[in-house]
């Protein structure tokens, strides 16, 4: 299989409760370089990029805006709450991927594109399930589809401020 093109990252698709998106607001860590969608944690009161699975179990959110690189800068985030949608690409460890049915209702980790800096769903990573997806993205994408957008909630119990 081909490697991903890897055209954008996580970003949200809808809310359940409501017709806009919350978002909120934190300082940036020192030397951030995350893109949109980027899941962010919280280090010592700055929002950082998470870097590994320890770190992915405790997402605040995903970021709204890329990261200016100056330590304390206001930025924004989407919080990691109850409702809110999902959407980005489905690969396997950046390897480009056929979409099926079988997909669709299963866990998996999200990982960071080495090359783009953007974050995906990672099909091949089942040590770490943090998202369950739930569907794919129609009528854009369809089964056999490479590199299909899916959507997916991430669960609740991987939240840092789930109630």
């Amino acid at each position: 299989m081909a490697a991903s093109a890897f055209s954008q990252s996580i970003k949200v698709a809808s809310h359940a409760l409501s017709t806009s998106i919350p978002q909120l607001g934190g300082l940036e860590g020192a030397v951030q370089t995350w893109k949109a969608g980027a899941p962010l944690v919280m280090a010592a009161g700055l929002l950082v990029e998470a870097t590994d699975a320890a770190d992915l179990a405790g997402v605040w959110g995903f970021a709204s805006d890329p990261a200016t690189g100056v330590t304390n800068t206001p930025t924004s985030y989407i919080p990691n709450i109850a409702g809110i949608l999902f959407e980005g690409i489905l690969s396997a460890a950046g390897t480009a991927i056929a979409l099926t049915q079988a997909m669709i209702g299963l866990s998996y980790a999200v990982s960071k594109d080495v090359t783009t800096g953007f974050w995906y769903v990672d099909q091949a990573d089942v040590t770490s399930p943090e998202v369950v997806v739930v569907d794919y993205k129609k009528p854009q994408f369809a089964i056999g589809a490479l590199d299909a957008v899916v959507f997916f909630y991430y669960k609740a119990a991987e939240s840092a401020i789930a109630a």
